[in-house]
């Protein structure tokens, strides 16, 4: 029995969509940043630098709350595994719908916040010691970036780790889908297929805005567009919501998002014991951990010659083109 009905197809169309809408924000956004801050190679790299950062971060963050406050530990109280489980997954998919209306609330301010009438006045005012000294410009164009930036695109990378979770949480029983070939049992595997989906959006939300939507539609409509696909994820998660009410009929759901909460506590002490004995104990932990350090750069260096060579082919298509 699953846990939440319909969250396996939910959570692959709504990522599908999220990855669409990103690539829709990144393509826009920086444009109309440039407007601002001017079309070089040094103005997009640090353009490029706030939105992939600010991306990374949520993912960084949300990864460390759900591991905080959500965890999964079996072996308290196993008889109320499936309880906690549940209750669990309501909360991170109530979290999820909650962030992609936050990222839709914001995408409609754009226009006018990268607008000359708000950021185009403040940047006038920085101007004049962005030419006179290049190095402290620069630097000021990441801050002010930062500060329109940052907030969105973490609340943009906060959604793979909600959704894997939610995943995680809900795969070992899912028996009412023949979903072989879009989830399996193997958690690495599902989290695989989630993230290739939402390769696949961002792919043909690059394809559709830079043939299609900008061309037709302009800047500003093409971001309204990309927020309207936000506010669709936040639709699917209240019907997602409404297909999964008689779960939640009769049932005290504030009790039962104190009990998850004290529960995550709980397991979160008895996890960092465990971890702490193997971390004193277990040489083989050791060879794990130095593994995964080296794994994380080899992830790092892939990610920085990706953004390098973006900017390079972005560079010489605009001069052929």
């Amino acid at each position: 029995m699953l846990l939440m009905s319909y969250l396996i197809p939910f959570s692959f169309i709504a990522f599908f969509l999220s990855g669409f809408a990103s690539l829709v924000y990144e393509l826009t956004w920086v444009r109309l940043l440039k407007h601002i801050f001017g079309s070089d190679s040094l103005a997009l790299s640090t353009l490029l630098t706030v939105f992939i950062g600010g991306i990374a971060l949520g993912t960084f963050i949300a990864g460390k709350l759900i591991k905080k406050y959500l965890p999964l530990e079996t072996t308290l109280n196993s008889g109320n595994s499936h309880a906690i489980k549940t209750g669990q997954s309501y909360v991170l998919l109530l979290i999820y719908g909650l962030i992609e209306l936050s990222v839709a609330f914001f995408a409609l301010l754009v226009p006018f916040l990268f607008g000359p009438d708000l950021l185009g006045i403040i940047w006038s005012k920085f101007s004049i010691i962005a030419l006179s000294q290049p190095i402290l410009g620069i630097f000021m164009k990441f801050i002010i970036s930062a500060i329109f930036l940052l907030v969105p695109t973490i609340l943009i990378g906060a959604g793979f780790p909600l959704l894997s979770e939610l995943l995680v949480l809900n795969q070992e029983r899912s028996n009412s889908y023949e979903d072989e070939e879009l989830i399996e049992s193997d958690d690495q595997l599902a989290l695989s297929n989630l993230y290739a989906t939402n390769t696949l959006g961002a792919i043909l939300g690059a394809l559709f805005t830079g043939f299609l939507f900008l061309p037709y539609l302009g800047l500003n409509n093409s971001v309204y567009l990309a927020s309207a696909i936000n506010l669709l994820i936040f639709f699917m998660v209240l019907v997602t919501f409404y297909l999964n009410r008689g779960k939640l009929i009769g049932s005290k759901v504030k009790e039962v998002f104190n009990f998850v909460y004290e529960y995550s506590i709980q397991a979160r002490e008895i996890l960092d014991r465990k971890i702490n004995q193997v971390q004193h104990s277990s040489i083989e932990y050791q060879k794990y951990k130095f593994i995964i350090h080296i794994l994380v750069c080899i992830g790092f260096f892939i990610g920085f010659l990706n953004l390098a060579l973006e900017v390079i082919w972005t560079k010489i298509l605009t001069l052929i083109i």
